[in-house]
């Protein structure tokens, strides 16, 4: 009776750590913001990026996550290659609508940019703030009350 419940138990952890290493792995498509979701780098690239840092707060009812990536030092390009990727990804398939228009022009510390959506909590919006340079790039999530209309 022992080897029995043994056996079952054995089989039923082996379930579940299966269908969580699926989940776990379908995850890395999107990231989540409550009941959110959002694209993430490597679901627009097809391909994973190195992650360097992942941040997540609530303060006053505001979200905010952040995600910090390291580029290939051998290629310089590759911060802006990505970016330039997954903006548009953003904008034509998550309906994120861009809020800081991208004119090329480097600031201290890189190239910054701003992107929102409604959330699918009413009266919530996402804010995506982007900062690259050669070295990587941050996506900042922001999510809190507000709505966006499109002129």
């Amino acid at each position: 009776m022992k080897t029995k419940l043994l056996t079952a138990s054995a089989l039923i952890l082996c379930l579940a750590l299966v269908l969580s290493a699926c989940g776990a792995l379908a995850d890395k498509g999107t990231y989540a913001l409550g009941k959110d979701s959002v694209t993430s780098i490597a679901g627009a690239l097809g391909e994973e990026r190195k992650m360097n840092g992942v941040s997540a707060e609530t303060k006053n009812g505001v979200q905010t996550h952040t995600y910090e990536y390291l580029t290939d030092p051998d290629d310089p390009t590759q911060a802006a290659n990505d970016v330039a990727v997954y903006f548009q990804y953003l904008l034509d398939h998550d309906d994120f609508l861009s809020m800081k228009a991208f004119n090329g022009l480097p600031y201290e510390g890189g190239v910054e940019m701003q992107f929102a959506k409604n959330s699918v909590d009413d009266g919530k919006i996402i804010i995506l703030d982007i900062v690259y340079n050669e070295k990587g790039y941050t996506l900042t999530f922001t999510k809190g009350k507000g709505t966006l209309e499109e002129n």
